[in-house]
């Protein structure tokens, strides 16, 4: 959300630091499909949704892993 809502003066600055910022927090595989969805490649079917679906349950895992 971050991403799609900069904009304006050096609006391309602050998406990079974003992602620079997510990538720096993978683990595992996590990075390559980070890079695959900004590039849009992820070759499967309804890949926006599936991002965003994903995308929505690994933060709610990460706040429960916080709130412990």
């Amino acid at each position: 959300m971050k991403i799609a809502q900069t904009s304006g003066n050096k609006s391309q600055e602050l998406k990079t630091k974003t992602i620079q910022g997510l990538l720096a927090e993978c683990r595992g595989d996590e990075a390559k499909y980070i890079i695959r969805s900004c590039e849009g490649k992820l070759r499967i079917g309804n890949a926006e949704r599936s991002v965003l679906l994903s995308l929505a349950h690994a933060a709610v895992l990460h706040e429960q892993e916080e709130c412990r």
